[in-house]
């Protein structure tokens, strides 16, 4: 898809469409239960509190115990909730929200791709690496090249 892109905007808006859809999918709220019950939308306040904690602190060291014990909830608790409330588990969540914030900032600035980690609380480029080549399909410098070819 990266090389067949007639141009980044093209490219990018694949990618942000995709995204949209994962997002739009964990709000979604369609459970298959044996009664074929499909679910509401998010209702409860500790899971939506915890997406806004999710959410702002993305770059920083987030740690899924702590995200529980400020929503009031024990660890497994908080787990099932989520799960039942989204349709995918915190950790999922979590690495939703790092490719979104990964994606744009290659795109988007010239941030050596070290410092892109380290923003995004990685502990070294290696690890934001693997992280990203594991979810993209290829490491973010080829992206990144990719996508400066595509917008020339």
């Amino acid at each position: 898809m990266v090389c067949g892109a007639p141009s980044l905007n093209g490219l990018d808006g694949e990618l942000r469409s995709l995204i949209d859809a994962c997002h739009e999918e964990s709000w979604r709220q369609e459970y298959a239960s044996p009664e074929g019950y499909a679910g509401a939308a998010v209702t409860d306040f500790r899971v939506r509190k915890s997406i806004k904690l999710l959410a702002e602190g993305i770059g920083a060291e987030i740690e899924l115990d702590a995200i529980a014990r400020e929503a009031g909830l024990s660890r497994p608790h908080f787990y099932k909730l989520f799960r039942t409330q989204t349709g995918v588990t915190p950790h999922l969540y979590v690495n939703t929200l790092l490719m979104e914030k990964a994606l744009d900032s290659l795109v988007t600035t010239e941030v050596a791709i070290a410092d892109i980690g380290f923003d995004l609380g990685f502990s070294s480029q290696s690890a934001f690496t693997h992280f990203f080549a594991s979810n993209v399909g290829m490491a973010p410098t080829d992206y990144r090249r990719a996508a400066k070819v595509l917008r020339a």
